[in-house]
């Protein structure tokens, strides 16, 4: 791993890292559901395995981690991943999206892309 990539990762985890998880669902279970879009790359992209790989797996597997969940990936069509996680069916969205005032009023949008959940939740995360 190069060190400009790990760099960009620790940034990101200082963000999202020691923040309340936005959903109950989250708050009770070992797992930590990620929706995201495998057609990304670098971000999120298929392995000659069938794995799903690249930044955004890494920084959810390290989030996951410190968090002391299992992580869950759910691979989904991107028109999908929004309306997955206001239905409680994935606990954070990361994938390729950009901030738009229209997904602003369903999600909140947290450091970047790379975390979000529902808004008018009463724990959210909060950048660092």
């Amino acid at each position: 791993m190069s060190i400009k990539y790990f760099s960009v990762m620790l940034v990101m985890l200082g963000l999202l890292i020691g923040c309340p998880k936005a959903n109950n669902v989250a708050q009770s279970s070992r797992e930590l559901i990620l929706g995201t879009n495998g057609g990304y790359p670098p971000y999120e992209n298929y392995n000659n395995k069938g794995e799903l790989e690249g930044f955004d797996i890494d920084v959810a597997n390290e989030i996951a981690k410190k968090l002391g969940k299992k992580l869950i990936i759910k691979d989904m069509s991107f028109d999908a991943l929004i309306l997955s996680l206001n239905q409680n069916k994935v606990d954070m969205v990361m994938a390729g999206m950009s901030i738009t005032p229209t997904r602003e009023k369903e999600i909140t949008m947290v450091a970047w892309k790379w975390c979000w959940h529902k808004k008018n939740e009463s724990n959210s995360f909060q950048p660092g």
